[in-house]
């Protein structure tokens, strides 16, 4: 077999050796490949008074940095192949019906962010808002995640319990199952 290398760059693209914590990555199932990449830039500001540096918007992708970190979502125009989102929604316990849910999806969102400074629990917290702002600007029927599949309206409402209440979004970051 081939060996794979990955390597992880920096705001300017150079190589960066060192990470602290991450790459955190998700893939937002979708209803329909309708995302609209400027919405979600407005949302993470508007929303959680993130100010992303030097954002590049296309048609189906949002690449920027935030705090010194990268991020990056790209739009897919179809499913996750063969079964394997319904077989990570199938193990939620706390979504029964997810399975059939998660099997309407014809695109996917891939959200991705890499910590290249600074605290891994405050880059998960700024990658769960990414998450969450992907959320709110598309007709998401999954977020694939942590070897799961979480509801739309779950994920929501723990990262609608940071926003309000300041509660640590646990059950989002980390998979207990």
């Amino acid at each position: 077999s081939e060996d794979v290398y990955t390597v992880d760059l920096g705001p300017d693209m150079e190589v960066v050796d060192d990470t602290a914590g991450g790459p955190f990555a998700a893939m937002v199932l979708l209803r329909d490949p309708d995302w609209d990449p400027a919405a979600t830039a407005v949302a993470l500001e508007e929303v959680w008074g993130m100010r992303l540096e030097g954002p590049e918007i296309g048609d189906d992708t949002l690449i920027a940095a935030v705090g010194g970190n990268i991020l990056a979502v790209s739009l897919i125009r179809g499913p996750v192949p063969g079964e394997e989102a319904q077989d990570a929604a199938s193990g939620n316990y706390m979504w029964p019906e997810g399975r059939e849910e998660v099997s309407t999806h014809t695109a996917l969102l891939s959200v991705a962010l890499v910590n290249h400074e600074g605290d891994p629990v405050e880059c998960g917290l700024t990658f769960a808002k990414l998450v969450d702002c992907c959320l709110r600007t598309s007709d998401a029927v999954g977020v694939y995640e942590n070897e799961t599949v979480y509801q739309p309206r779950f994920f929501s409402m723990e990262m609608e319990s940071l926003r309000t209440r300041d509660v640590l979004p646990v059950m989002v970051m980390i998979w207990i199952g």
